[in-house]
């Protein structure tokens, strides 16, 4: 999960403040989850 992270974001934080920083982590892993989603196929049963 962490070399997605870092590929899709950067190794750095953009953030000052270290509470900014843990905003900004959360906002970004938000966002990976849902681009995580939006990749998941449907899957249902054939029958």
């Amino acid at each position: 999960m962490m070399f997605r992270y870092k590929t899709i974001f950067g190794r750095e934080l953009d953030a000052g403040t270290f509470e900014n920083q843990i905003t900004e982590v959360r906002l970004k892993c938000l966002t990976l989850n849902k681009f995580i989603g939006i990749g998941m196929p449907d899957v249902y049963k054939v029958s």
